[in-house]
């Protein structure tokens, strides 16, 4: 059993981590359009951000940074359960 749920940690750490990557890299994209329409040139576009800018809604902006903290939070959660495994 604690075999499994290490594996199972560390699965959803990798996950975590990847997606938590690809939110900041598309919050990133957003944050250098708004601020430097220019940058947006030399950021390499993912699918996510070839969006065009009028189709994220603050409404989506919001959700991203509320679903990149539930992220953290599960990140640091795995890590405490991972530390307590240890234990």
């Amino acid at each position: 059993m604690t075999t499994e749920l290490s594996q199972l940690a560390e699965e959803w750490e990798t996950k975590g981590i990847s997606t938590e990557q690809e939110a900041r890299n598309f919050v990133d994209t957003l944050w250098r359009r708004d601020t430097n329409p220019s940058a947006s040139q030399a950021v390499p576009q993912s699918p996510m951000s070839s969006l065009p800018r009028e189709s994220v809604s603050p409404d989506v902006q919001q959700d991203l940074q509320e679903l990149t903290a539930q992220i953290a939070a599960i990140r640091a959660e795995i890590e405490r359960l991972r530390d307590q495994d240890n234990s």
